[in-house]
């Protein structure tokens, strides 16, 4: 028989679900966006792209290990 989860359990699973969500938001937005977001900073569309996955790489490398 397996137990029932406990409020802990809930939680993390909660969060992970969010997590999972609010990234795959974060990263498909930029596509969607791109071309509202250049025409407002007047920039390239390589400059665009290149400093979101600047970003990414930055969240990357300073997230916890």
């Amino acid at each position: 028989m397996i137990a029932p989860p406990t409020p802990l359990a809930r939680l993390v699973t909660g969060l992970g679900i969010a997590q999972i969500i609010s990234w795959g938001t974060l990263f498909y937005s930029i596509a969607v966006l791109g071309g509202a977001m250049r025409a407002e900073l007047a920039v390239g569309e390589v400059a665009l792209f290149a400093s979101f996955t600047a970003g990414l790489s930055a969240s990357c490398s300073s997230a916890a290990r």
